[in-house]
């Protein structure tokens, strides 16, 4: 069998453990759905529908043919990182939430209802920009620093006010989770982690578009925002 006849088949497999690892985790979530308070329940819709939305345009984007990467090791961990403060970790507290396995229950905190109500509501803004971004990107969006070979500059729909609105509907479903999950580590930690992300990639990001774009650029980024949009 070939090389890269292999290397597929081992993503494949590995995409399938994953599969498996994740659905063990939300049975036992759901097992422990007594523990569980209102909000928690509302981060599920929140973590269910960031999936459900993102999944179509990661299928379609394997098929592009990548031309310019910045998949370094520090890209690497903080995804990672991302993964693990934004999916694995809060699931794994509300699985095993007030049970004899409650790893985290130590780094619990209180916040007023006021609070989750606020990092309710931001779930409906969220959705929007996030579902928008997508769209409007189409096969142009990778969850890697990335250039593919059909790579376009989009400047319509949400991109006409904003460079980076899905920063933008990540910033509020980060902060929405530390207001939903009162736990500084199955909750707040996604905060930090996303910090050094955005602070890491936005400028990444903006030199491999110039390098890519040029002028078009340049004159692009002249009329928006990053990440909220111009007034003058």
């Amino acid at each position: 069998m070939s090389e890269n006849a292999v290397k597929p088949m081992s993503e494949k497999l590995k995409g399938m453990a994953a599969v498996i690892v994740m659905i063990a985790i939300m049975a036992a979530v759901f097992w422990n759905s007594d523990a569980i308070s209102w909000h928690e329940f509302v981060w599920l819709g929140l973590f269910f529908g960031m999936s459900l939305i993102r999944a179509p345009f990661g299928m379609q984007n394997r098929q592009n043919k990548v031309t310019v990467s910045e998949n370094h090791l520090w890209e690497k961990l903080l995804l990672l990182g991302m993964f693990l403060s934004m999916g694995l970790v809060p699931l794994i507290y509300l699985a095993t939430k007030q049970t004899n396995a409650d790893i985290f229950g130590f780094a619990d905190y209180t916040l007023p209802d006021f609070a989750s109500w606020i990092g309710a509501a931001m779930i409906l803004p969220f959705f929007y920009l996030f579902w928008r971004s997508h769209s409007d990107l189409g096969r142009n969006w990778s969850a890697k620093l990335e250039i593919h070979s059909e790579q376009t500059l989009v400047t319509n729909g949400i991109y006409k006010f904003v460079r980076h609105p899905m920063y933008l509907a990540l910033w509020l479903a980060v902060i929405a989770q530390a207001l939903l999950i009162h736990n500084w580590i199955a909750g707040f930690m996604v905060i930090v982690i996303f910090l050094a992300m955005y602070l890491s990639r936005i400028q990444q990001e903006e030199a491999m578009m110039r390098a890519q774009f040029g002028s078009d650029y340049d004159v692009y980024t002249k009329q928006t925002g990053r990440i909220l949009p111009k007034l003058f």
